[in-house]
This record gives structure tokens, C-alpha cells and sequence, in this order.
């Protein structure tokens, strides 16, 4: 009974205080995140994916006040899909951040291919996307895209700004500004792709600790030496043996 009284007043000091450094050989429990099946990433910890997003929604921003154009998106290819990952829009669209469509017939396939110029300054009189299911969909009117590519040259996808409705004060000098920005965009994707990676990674490792049953919190005795007297408790984690 004393040994259990004793162990809940461990317990309620350690939640009325910051936990102290482990001693040696001893892991703590108290700053791993809590993950649970189904849990999304962001509900686990405080997500830097999220700031990124942030800051790249920001660049596009920045992309449309500049261009004078309505719509800023980034695609990011996967097979023969494209995802709208950031998206940001001053008039109502039938697409939004997190969108997945085939890429074939698409003005960044076209862009990516280099089949189509960075500008089209109207799009309803070009003859390569006049015609094109997309161009009535979204309503384009003037487009300007580039593509993007990873640091290590790969095709990563397209950063891309429209209208609705045609401009022909555009010129090709005007893709320069998402130029300027891709490098900057894709530095800020690429260290979130590989924040989210290390971030998946502790993840699985956690999720399979807690499939293995673990931590097991078990209790040990704090013993004074003179009189050998139990005068505490020490909460220590047991894990599992590693597959």
C-alpha cells in the first residue's frame, strides 16, 4: 500500500513538473509523441510541413500580385498524375490544394514537354490550347508556366499563374518572374520532402513499438542503503525486442 501511494505521488509530480534528464541507461517516455493508427502527422507534433505550405502559398501570392493574374499553383508529377500542391486563387475554381488529375492534355504537360511557350498571353486564340477540355474547365484566359526540377535535375513538376481572362501585355520576359521564384519554391518543398521523410520514418519506428505492446512502464524501488527503507519509486520504460 505504501509502495502504491508513494508511486502516485511519483506520478502526480511528474505531471505537476518538466520532466528531468533521464539517468543513465534509463529512456524516457515523456517527450515522444503520442501516435496513434489513423492519427494524422499533424496531430502528432507541431508540423513544419505546415509552416512550408505557408511560406510557399506566400510565393504564389507574391507571383500573382507581380503578374497581375488570378490563379498560382504548383504541381508536382506522379506517374501519369498531377497533384495540385499549392494552390491559391482570388475567383472561385472547380480544383483546389490536393487535387489529383491526369497530366495528359494539361497546359504543365505541354510546359514540361516544351511544347508549349512559358507565356501564352491568349489562350482562346492559341492553337495548341484553344481546344484543350482544360481551357473551358478552368476558364483560361492568358497562362504563364515553368517547370520545376529538383536540385538533382529531376522533373519535379510545374509552377504556373492564369487569368480568366486574355492579356496581351504579356511577354515571355514575364515568366521570368516564376523563374526567379521556382528555385526558391522547390529549396522549400525539397526540405519539407525530406522533413516529412525522417518525420514518416520515427513514425513507422513508433507505430511498430506500439504494435510490439510497448513501453511497458514498470516501477522500481528507491532504496535508502543505512536502514533499507523503499523511500520512492523510479518509473522506467521497457521496450519490446526489435524485430
Amino acid at each position: 500500500m505504501y509502495a502504491e501511494k508513494l508511486a502516485r505521488k511519483a506520478d502526480d509530480g511528474r505531471a505537476a513538473s518538466a520532466p528531468a534528464a533521464p539517468a543513465a541507461g534509463v529512456v524516457s517516455t515523456a517527450a515522444l509523441p503520442v501516435a496513434t493508427p489513423g492519427t494524422p502527422d499533424a496531430a502528432v507534433s507541431a508540423d513544419p510541413a505546415a509552416k512550408v505550405s505557408s511560406s510557399v502559398d506566400d510565393l504564389l501570392r507574391l507571383i500573382a500580385a507581380q503578374l497581375g493574374t488570378e490563379v498560382a499553383f504548383v504541381n508536382t508529377f506522379d506517374g501519369e498524375n498531377r497533384r495540385f500542391r499549392n494552390l491559391v486563387s482570388t475567383i472561385d475554381l472547380p480544383i483546389a490544394a490536393g487535387d489529383v488529375t491526369p497530366r495528359a492534355g494539361t497546359y504543365c504537360q505541354l510546359i514540361a514537354d516544351e511544347a508549349l511557350e512559358t507565356v501564352v498571353p491568349d489562350a482562346r486564340a492559341h492553337p495548341l490550347v484553344k481546344d484543350l477540355p482544360i481551357t473551358q474547365v478552368l476558364g483560361i484566359g492568358s497562362y504563364l508556366g515553368v517547370p520545376l526540377h529538383r536540385a538533382s535535375g529531376e522533373l519535379y513538376g510545374t509552377l504556373c499563374s492564369f487569368s480568366r481572362t486574355p492579356d496581351p501585355g504579356l511577354r515571355e520576359r514575364d515568366s521570368d518572374v516564376l523563374t526567379a521564384i521556382a528555385a526558391t519554391v522547390m529549396r522549400l518543398i525539397e526540405t519539407e520532402d525530406s522533413d516529412a521523410t525522417q518525420r514518416h520514418a520515427v513514425l513507422a519506428r513508433l507505430q511498430r513499438l506500439f504494435d510490439g505492446g510497448g513501453p511497458r512502464i514498470v516501477y522500481q524501488p528507491i532504496v535508502r542503503l543505512h536502514d533499507l527503507r523503499t523511500v520512492g519509486v523510479e518509473a522506467l520504460s521497457r521496450f519490446p525486442p526489435t524485430p
